[in-house]
């Protein structure tokens, strides 16, 4: 899901979209809406990539990942 501000496209329609990250390593790919979420406070879109599918997954998924893998748990979650 992601977060748009007041527009939202149709669903089914196909949109293009900048994950701007790191200023020097934009990530642009093409995406299909399949779902949209009209909540006055926070409108969101789910998509579902068509295009750049390998970029994504070494450029976001990864990185993601490793930022994930790296962190520590807080102190006072106590999930135990």
């Amino acid at each position: 899901m992601a977060f748009l501000p007041r527009q939202l496209p149709a669903v089914g329609s196909k949109v293009s979209l900048t994950l701007a990250e790191h200023a020097d390593d934009e990530v642009t790919f093409s995406a299909q809406v399949i779902r949209l979420e009209r909540n006055a406070a926070h409108p969101q879109v789910a998509f579902q990539l068509t295009e750049s599918l390998r970029l994504w997954r070494k450029k976001v998924w990864e990185y993601a990942g490793e930022i994930i893998a790296s962190e520590e748990p807080e102190e006072w979650d106590d999930w135990n």
